[in-house]
């Protein structure tokens, strides 16, 4: 009887500890542009930079992070252009780079979330956002953006919450060069 309740109890710890996320925040805050961007006639953005080891199950959220920086880039900017990749980019004056790297992330899907609720942790996303000038090749503005999904409101929105975190990452990046035009 005792270990049944030991078990139940050890069981219910878990559930609500759920999976820890070790994705750790910018320590600063993203560096004000060296020279106000809405200068630039040209903007090409590279899809994001991603390590082998990171790019996995986190396809999905990969390609929305893309969309989503596409969008709110081009928001904020004007005449933007994406990408495959920075080795893409044209040279000439007049044109910034962007170059959005995914440092970390832990993206929970939906049908996990469905399956293990918040027992799956939190979802998580750290982006290293470089701009540079075409013409002289050195970076004008910098800095890391970190949103996250908690893991018990994605386990009650079964996943939304952790979708919006992509939505969210890229809206943060889209204010800051917006800021910085």
């Amino acid at each position: 009887m005792k270990k049944g309740l030991l078990g139940f109890l050890l069981v219910c710890a878990i559930g609500l500890t759920g999976c820890a996320t070790h994705i750790a925040q910018p320590t600063s805050a993203p560096m004000a542009a060296k020279v106000k961007l809405g200068t630039f006639t040209k903007v090409e953005l590279s899809k994001c930079v991603i390590s082998d080891k990171l790019r996995g199950s986190n396809e999905s959220a990969i390609k929305k992070i893309d969309e989503n920086l596409l969008k709110d880039i081009s928001g904020a900017l004007q005449n933007v252009s994406q990408v495959a990749e920075p080795k893409n980019f044209t040279a000439g004056s007049g044109t910034l780079q962007i170059i959005p790297e995914i440092k970390d992330i832990k993206f929970i899907g939906g049908a996990a979330r469905f399956m293990v609720g918040a027992m799956a942790g939190s979802s998580a996303v750290l982006i290293s956002l470089t701009c540079k000038d075409a013409a002289t090749g050195d970076v004008v503005a910098q800095g890391e953006f970190y949103k996250s999904g908690n893991a018990y409101s994605g386990s009650w929105s079964i996943g939304v919450s952790d979708n919006m975190m992509l939505d969210d990452v890229a809206r943060e990046i889209g204010n800051y060069l917006s800021a910085n035009r």
